[in-house]
């Protein structure tokens, strides 16, 4: 459901905003009786959100890859994992702080259960405004974030079911849709923002390749019958390690591990959120890149 934690959120986060998405026949009738249960309580809400942020506060602070997987899962994993090795840990600017907020709890069965959390973190100073998906992959494990993007503008308005909770959505389409675009710059079932487009375009003519991560995708339903998804893509290139224009994160990445080749694969994961209209192609929201992986070819 949408539940306000704490106060009212400042700003333009709330997933209450409109959307075009073509909407020529009527949308389905949210179930009077929807399946499954609450993926987290209103009891539990507030001990959830503050149990992970000092946790996740405290494995920043310590930079240790133990720590970042014990409070992460998915795609944030690899990216958070990725980043520690190429730093040396992480900076202080990544600690953070949820102020004011809004979650968008569906009802599921069985496990892993998630939710979304909207919120702004001023951990930095300024605020900004996030979107975090927290994982439960089992009842006797604890909350993890999946997905963690600072995001900007307002994105499209949920849909509730009769209960007041978020339905969940297929959102499978999206994550081939974008990975399709870059490496072919095909447009039918996504349309690029600018950021996409100028990956595409730097990829052209190398042996860089993309494809969906092998992450879940998790998705709620938008009140135009459209779709809101949590994603991730994975881009790979090839690398001589000797080139004078290897990336700059490959090259800390090297100087800090044992790894020894004279050509590597690199990998790095694109944190996105993404819609997709009920009738018609994606396009991405806002979107994250960082290096998650380098390993002898």
């Amino acid at each position: 459901m949408r539940r306000r934690v704490a106060g009212a959120l400042a700003g333009s986060l709330l997933l209450a905003g409109g959307c075009s998405g073509g909407q020529d026949d009527p949308l389905p009738a949210a179930s009077a009786t929807p399946a499954g249960e609450p993926a987290v309580s209103p009891r539990e809400s507030q001990a959830v959100l503050d149990g992970w942020t000092e946790r996740f506060n405290e494995a920043v602070d310590s930079g240790a890859e133990a720590d970042l997987r014990a409070v992460t899962a998915g795609p944030l994993r690899d990216s958070l994992v990725g980043r520690a090795r190429a730093g040396g840990g992480m900076p202080e600017s990544e600690r953070i702080a949820l102020r004011n907020p809004v979650l968008y709890v569906p009802r599921l069965t069985g496990h892993p259960r998630w939710f979304a959390a909207a919120a702004l973190d001023d951990a930095g100073g300024d605020a900004r405004q996030v979107l975090v998906l927290f994982e439960r992959a089992r009842a006797n494990e604890p909350w993890r974030a999946a997905h963690l993007l600072t995001f900007k503008g307002r994105p499209p308005a949920l849909d509730f079911d009769a209960g007041g909770h978020a339905i969940p959505a297929d959102g499978g389409s999206l994550p081939a849709g974008h990975a399709g675009y870059l490496a072919t710059g095909n447009r039918s079932a996504f349309t690029p923002d600018a950021f996409t487009r100028a990956a595409h375009e730097r990829a052209r003519g190398s042996d860089t390749t993309f494809r969906p991560a092998r992450h879940q995708v998790r998705a709620l339903r938008t009140d135009d019958g459209g779709t809101l998804a949590w994603y991730a893509v994975e881009q790979r290139r090839t690398l001589d390690v000797g080139d004078r224009a290897l990336p700059a994160d490959v090259r800390a990445h090297l100087g800090r591990s044992r790894l020894r080749a004279t050509r590597v694969t690199a990998t790095w994961t694109w944190l996105v959120i993404g819609y997709a209209a009920r009738h018609g192609g994606g396009h991405a929201l806002g979107e994250s890149v960082h290096l998650s992986d380098v390993r002898p070819a």
